[in-house]
């Protein structure tokens, strides 16, 4: 994580809130960290929406969880708090990766500001 004071605070809030709060809680977190990332990387910000459980995809030979995506055409991130096979709470790691690959995603959606996002993740 970029030594950020806003970044830093609101990335403790979010793990704070997975835990203990509800998803109103986490998707408010979520958007104050959506605008401190947007600021900090000077990219455009663009709609969160947290939901319950992931989905589940099955497949003839395999089943993959997705934790969550990026909706070029809406500009939104839909990112899951709840796993789809055992709808526990995702890990704080899983949660905060997933919301920083969608973000990244979303910046490379924005040809006038190029990819200015760390790879592979905020670290």
């Amino acid at each position: 994580m970029p030594l950020d004071r806003d970044l830093l605070t609101t990335t403790k809030s979010l793990e704070c809130s997975l835990k203990g709060g509800t998803t109103s809680d986490v998707r408010r977190v979520c958007a104050d960290f959506q605008r401190a990332a947007s600021k900090f990387y000077e990219v455009h910000e663009c709609l969160i929406r947290v939901l319950a459980a992931g989905p589940l995809r099955i497949r003839e030979h395999s089943a993959t969880e997705l934790f969550g995506d990026y909706n070029p055409e809406t500009m939104l991130i839909q990112i899951w708090r709840r796993t789809a096979v055992r709808k526990e709470i995702t890990s704080f790691g899983t949660f905060l990766t997933t919301l920083c690959h969608e973000l990244d995603f979303s910046s490379r959606e924005q040809p006038d500001l190029g990819r200015r996002w760390p790879s592979p993740a905020l670290s």
